[in-house]
C-alpha cells in the first residue's frame, strides 16, 4: 500500500510526497493537483478517484534514517533536544515529541525499506511518550501492518549510551550502536542504529528491525510518525 504525507508548511506549499503528487495553491488561492487551477472540492474528488487505495496520512514524522549522512550515535541532551535536518535524517527531540503527544491521542507508523526495494510498515494504534527524566514509552501492541513488532512494551524508559535507563544488565546503547532508543533487554528494532547500508557482520547495531530482515541487515530508510486520533 503507498503512504500518502501531506504537510503544509507556512509557506503554503503542500508536498504529498511518498506519491510524488504535487499540490499547490495559485494566486487566487484555488489548488491545483496534475491541472493548472480546480476548487477544492474538485481537488478532493480527484484525489478520492486516483487515491482511493491508499491510507493518508496526516502526520509528524519525528525519526528519520535514509542516507547515514546524520551520526545517530549521540548523548542524552542531544536526544531530549533533538538533532538533524527536515530536509533529512533527524531526530525530533524526546521534548518535542513528548509536548506533541501531549495534546491528545496519537497512533504511530513506522516505514522501513530495504536495498532490495522492499517496503513494510507498522502501526501502533496507541502511542505515547510520558514527561522526563524516563521519557518512558505507552504503546498498544500487536500492530498492524506487514513489519511485525519492533518496538519494545509499555513501561520502557529511553536509554542513550551516556544515560542507562534499560532492563539489561549493561547499557543497550552502548552495546548496540550508540543510537539512543526505548531499550529493554535490549531491542527488536534499532531504528537509531549505525547505517551499515545493506548486509551487516556485526550483531543488532545497525538500523535493524529484526521481524523485517534481522540483525544482520540495517535498513535503508526507517521513518517514524504520529498521527492524532482524538483532541
Amino acid at each position: 500500500m503507498c503512504l500518502l504525507l501531506l504537510r503544509i508548511p507556512v509557506n503554503g506549499q503542500v508536498n504529498l510526497e511518498m506519491c510524488k503528487i504535487s499540490l499547490h495553491y495559485d494566486k487566487g488561492d484555488n489548488f491545483g493537483v496534475g491541472y493548472p487551477e480546480g476548487s477544492l472540492q474538485e481537488v478532493i474528488k480527484q484525489l478520492h478517484l486516483r487515491l482511493a487505495s491508499i491510507e493518508v496520512w496526516f502526520s509528524q514524522v519525528f525519526q528519520k534514517r535514509m542516507d547515514g549522512s546524520v551520526n545517530f550515535t549521540r548523548g542524552w541532551e542531544d536526544y531530549v533536544n533533538g538533532f538533524g535536518s527536515m530536509n533529512g535524517e533527524f531526530w525530533l527531540g524526546l521534548e518535542n515529541i513528548h509536548k506533541i503527544i501531549s495534546s491528545g491521542s496519537f497512533e504511530m507508523r513506522v516505514d522501513m525499506e530495504d536495498f532490495d526495494g522492499v517496503k513494510k510498515y507498522a502501526v501502533y494504534s496507541s502511542f505515547a511518550v510520558g514527561p522526563g527524566i524516563g521519557y518512558s514509552l505507552t504503546i498498544a501492541k500487536p500492530p498492524t501492518g506487514d513489519a511485525g513488532d519492533g518496538m519494545e512494551p509499555t513501561g520502557t524508559k529511553f536509554t542513550t549510551f551516556d544515560k542507562d535507563q534499560d532492563s539489561y544488565s549493561t547499557n543497550c546503547a552502548v552495546e548496540f550502536g550508540g543510537g539512543g532508543g526505548w531499550f529493554g533487554a535490549c531491542h527488536y528494532g534499532n531504528p537509531n542504529g549505525i547505517y551499515h547500508g545493506g548486509r551487516q557482520t556485526s550483531y543488532a547495531d545497525g538500523v535493524n528491525w529484526q521481524p523485517f530482515r534481522g540483525y544482520h541487515y540495517s535498513l535503508k530508510t526507517m521513518e517514524m510518525k504520529i498521527r492524532k486520533t482524538t483532541a
